[in-house]
């Protein structure tokens, strides 16, 4: 009960910001992709419609495996049952990609409350999250399918850390599998994991028993339908030198390492992409090609400065931050990423930094709460995290009306097919 407490009422909020205009803006290729298979699934007649698929990938030849070679197919059947009641119109679509807020919500608030982050600070950090422009809109954009997979794995550390004293095989297996299928349903997420699988490993030393090995068993679940896939495709292109072409064509189409910025530029790119992230440009520029913001300035320093605070506590010793050395160490792997592959990526690569900064505050808030519990102002000093929350909630209100007066005055930005009817089945070959 106490869960649903903290978790209902960012829930709600969320939920009133996706349906608002919900038919705004229109759709485009990349914000249902690879969502709009959908179609052959429950509409097998409707062979007009075009499937860029890999090779041997389509099991039934209907079911993919992946969206690509490096996507899963996560928001396609996680959206199915969604899809089946309200239909493939941009109604179904925005609800499935409510949905998949909602399970993102979830996952954050599990992963708070493993680390007994109090309820109050969970629920008000969860409704500033859910208000936030950079979360709320990245459903309306390809963001979406970047973020989905973060649900899995804050729900695997979060399983890992709430059972740490009474470790399972079972549960370390389960804890496994969701981090391997938040590496299926993006490749970003291979350098998310890592940190979780070393929080694994910690807690199998510290129980006495050798869950990681476990946790590694679920993990190749997780990732399994990756090598199933290139098996398939293994088997359809005929063997090891048509397969190694394909592969080699299909990488030189998305050119992943062709990025010429040196090691500074990158490191530059990286901090130059948090800023962007944190004032929530991605979705902005996708939908209305414009970047309305209130309180830039207070709030770079809040999601920003607030978590680097509590590295400092941390590394002072006058306080530990629950999980936040976890969160810290998602953002060391985002770092990797821009070092990986530089320039190749965009915002949308990104667009997991903002849910991993609103959790980070709320751990700091509760490392603040627990120092200055003993001292007679405490009650006061409790109240600063909630108090800071609700400057950003005011903030982000700002900026999400300011973006629906924009679409519903333009209907959308350039880049966006500006329509209030389209839906999967007559775009996906736009």
């Amino acid at each position: 009960m106490r869960f649903l407490l903290t978790y209902v009422p960012a829930s709600l909020l969320f939920c009133l910001g996706s349906a608002y205009l919900i038919d705004l803006p229109g759709i485009y290729m990349d914000a249902v992709n690879p969502d709009y298979m959908v179609v052959h699934i429950l509409h097998p007649l409707a062979t007009n419609l075009p499937v860029w698929s890999m090779p041997g990938n389509m099991l039934l030849g209907r079911f993919p495996l992946v969206g690509g070679i490096y996507s899963g197919a996560l928001p396609l059947y996680l959206g199915l049952p969604i899809y089946w009641v309200f239909g493939t119109g941009i109604e179904g679509i925005r609800l499935s990609h409510m949905v998949f807020g909602l399970v993102v919500l979830t996952g954050g608030a599990a992963f708070l409350r493993a680390w007994n982050v109090r309820p109050l600070i969970v629920a008000i950090a969860l409704c500033a999250l859910a208000l936030d422009p950079a979360f709320l809109f990245a459903w309306r954009t390809q963001f979406y399918i970047t973020l989905l997979p973060l649900a899995p794995l804050f729900a695997s550390v979060a399983l890992t850390q709430s059972t740490r004293e009474a470790a399972s095989r079972r549960t370390a297996v389960l804890a496994g599998l969701l981090a391997g299928i938040a590496c299926y349903g993006y490749f970003i997420f291979g350098f998310l994991v890592p940190t979780a699988f070393v929080h694994a490993w910690i807690v199998s030393r510290r129980s006495g028993q050798v869950t990681v090995i476990w946790w590694l068993a679920g993990f190749a679940m997780g990732v399994a339908p990756h090598a199933l896939a290139a098996a398939l495709l293994w088997h359809a292109t005929g063997g090891a030198a048509d397969f190694i072409a394909y592969i080699r064509g299909t990488l030189a189409s998305l050119s992943p390492g062709q990025s010429h910025l040196a090691l500074f530029q990158r490191v530059t790119l990286f901090f130059d992409y948090v800023r962007l992230s944190v004032l929530g440009y991605g979705p902005k520029a996708m939908m209305i090609q414009q970047y309305p913001s209130s309180a830039p300035t207070l709030r770079l320093v809040l999601l920003l400065g607030l978590p680097l605070c509590g590295l400092g506590l941390w590394a002072i010793r006058k306080a530990k931050p629950p999980g936040l050395p976890l969160l810290a160490g998602f953002v060391v792997g985002l770092f990797c990423l821009v070092m990986a592959f530089g320039d190749r990526l965009w915002l949308h690569h990104f667009a997991v930094l903002v849910p991993i900064l609103y959790l980070a505050c709320a751990c700091v808030s509760e490392a603040v709460v627990r120092l200055v519990s003993g001292f007679t102002w405490s009650r006061i000093a409790a109240m600063t995290g909630p108090v800071l929350f609700g400057v950003l909630i005011g903030a982000n209100v700002l900026d999400a009306k300011e973006v629906f007066s924009t679409l519903n005055r333009t209907g959308g930005g350039s880049v966006i097919i500006p329509t209030r009817s389209t839906g999967l089945r007559s775009t996906a070959s736009a």
